[in-house]
């Protein structure tokens, strides 16, 4: 099955996760992020993974639209672009691995 975890560093091929800040603690998420039934060699395919990523990136850093607190918004925004382009890492090397086994 073609699922990895969305989060914020990189972990191992297929698997990530997120840690965000809390007071005087860090909380790890993770998000699960399936594929399976895409096809990513269409465009198609690739954005729909994309709105997944996105999504899942925003649960993980729990992103309030509604906040106010620049800190908290800075704190958001860093986790999710950490979440995001660790999610593409680890898609890259699923899909370098996939392609390799063939």
């Amino acid at each position: 099955m073609k699922i990895f975890n969305l989060a914020a560093t990189l972990v191992a091929a297929g698997f990530i996760t997120t840690a965000t800040p809390a007071a005087a603690q860090s909380v790890s998420t993770s998000v699960h992020v399936s594929y399976a039934d895409l096809n990513l060699s269409s465009s198609t395919g690739q954005k729909t993974l994309e709105r997944r990523i996105d999504a899942a990136a925003k649960v993980a850093c729990d992103i309030d639209p509604n906040e106010r607190d620049l800190n908290a918004v800075l704190t958001s925004s860093r986790c999710l672009n950490a979440a995001v382009s660790g999610a593409r890492a680890s898609l890259a090397a699923a899909t370098a691995l996939e392609f390799a086994s063939r």
